[in-house]
């Protein structure tokens, strides 16, 4: 296995809907970096 390329990290949202939109934001900033 090599580490050539990006990390990948993954995100789960929990039960409440509240958690996604901000779980949304987040990733996207993730993605930007």
């Amino acid at each position: 296995m090599g580490a050539a390329g990006k990390p990948h990290v993954v995100l789960v949202p929990g039960p409440v809907q509240g958690h996604i939109k901000t779980l949304l934001k987040l990733a996207k900033l993730l993605h930007i970096k």
